[in-house]
């Protein structure tokens, strides 16, 4: 049920409204977006929303059932704004949506939401136009989800499942944690990057609540930290910061991590995924195809935008999903989700041995 306030319904029950929408949009790097389809900026909370020129929305309708109420927004693309190449690099791939209207010459009547719900399908043309489709949160209802039985692992590398921890929370002051739990903590303050943790995690061995102020924190791994009531062994982290040694092409580099990974082997990166932290690509995340001990990597599409030498990034090691890596590699198996000893089809349809 949607909360008006008196003033707000009874402009909507007037003849003649004053009436606008307002957007918000979060990316899931955490990048904010804040439009209106007004032709001037908004104030609202605080917040400033631009005035977007160029912006077409469909009607919305809603039920009461869990049909899905879904909408549809054309756009022109702006570079202060939306990107053709941010729409293609994925960056607003899920990205969370509010939709609000306000009447523009009365802020103070407050607020009735439209809509709540993530970005689904977007599509460019060569024109300069975008269209996104708008999908609520009912949406995720009306899919069917389940298991299979599979002999690769079905689990993504570090998500619930896996539970290996590839990017885990950065610590938070007074919180309580578990023993098990896995934490960045920044023990270089003069970095704005993932140098700032140094390649290091830490593993709550004893559990209970952090310091207010944050203590220094052993950066050796096998040694351990006293964080108020909790502490934490240090540990190799999974995700590595380096940097771009020289460049090939679009998808042809060569790398150098910024501390010596003691795991590091041929095509140890392979299957993983590489976010760059600065230059022309900033934000973009990438898949890599293939890495050597030698300091090559190759990834699995070009880069849309130039790769220069010095360019900053975090990556992490890939998992191929077969049994035999996550013994090897990760010492994961016990959440391994395959099951690569169950028989297939061909033992359902063999004869027994005739007498």
């Amino acid at each position: 049920m949607k909360t008006l306030s008196d003033a707000l319904k009874a402009e909507l029950a007037g003849d003649v409204t004053r009436l606008t929408s307002c957007w918000s949009i979060v990316r899931r790097d955490g990048t904010q977006f804040h439009l209106t389809e007004h032709d001037q900026d908004l104030v609202i909370d605080g917040t400033t929303y631009t005035a977007a020129t160029g912006f077409v929305r469909t009607a919305l309708s809603a039920t009461a059932d869990v049909s899905v109420n879904n909408m549809e927004v054309t756009g022109v693309f702006d570079d202060d704004t939306i990107t053709a190449a941010d729409l293609r690099a994925g960056l607003f791939d899920f990205a969370e949506v509010r939709v609000f209207l306000v009447n523009w010459a009365d802020l103070t009547m407050g607020t009735m939401a439209l809509h709540r719900g993530y970005l689904g399908e977007v599509v460019s043309a060569p024109s300069g136009t975008f269209s996104a489709e708008l999908r609520g949160l009912v949406q995720r209802l009306a899919q069917r989800v389940g298991d299979l039985y599979s002999v690769d692992c079905r689990a993504d590398l570090g998500d619930s499942k896996c539970k290996v921890p590839i990017l885990p929370d950065v610590i938070h002051r007074g919180q309580i944690y578990e023993a098990g739990d896995y934490v960045r903590v920044a023990t270089d303050g003069s970095r704005a990057d993932s140098r700032r943790y140094q390649d290091r995690i830490y593993r709550c061995t004893t559990g209970g609540a952090t310091a207010g102020t944050q203590p220094c924190y052993d950066t050796t791994p096998g040694n351990s930290t006293t964080d108020g009531a909790a502490v934490f062994l240090c540990m190799d982290a999974w995700t590595r910061s380096g940097s771009v040694s020289s460049v090939t092409d679009a998808a042809n580099l060569t790398y150098s991590l910024d501390a010596a990974e003691p795991r590091n082997v041929d095509g140890w990166f392979n299957y993983g995924v590489l976010t760059w932290e600065s230059g022309a690509n900033l934000g973009r995340s990438i898949e890599v195809q293939a890495s050597t001990l030698a300091g090559a990597m190759t990834l699995w599409l070009p880069m849309e935008q130039p790769i220069a030498i010095g360019d900053r990034f975090r990556v992490y090691p890939g998992c191929d999903k077969l049994t035999g890596t996550c013994i090897s590699k990760f010492a994961n198996i016990v959440n391994f989700r395959g099951e690569p000893f169950v028989p297939g089809i061909d033992q359902v349809v063999q004869f027994p041995n005739a007498p």
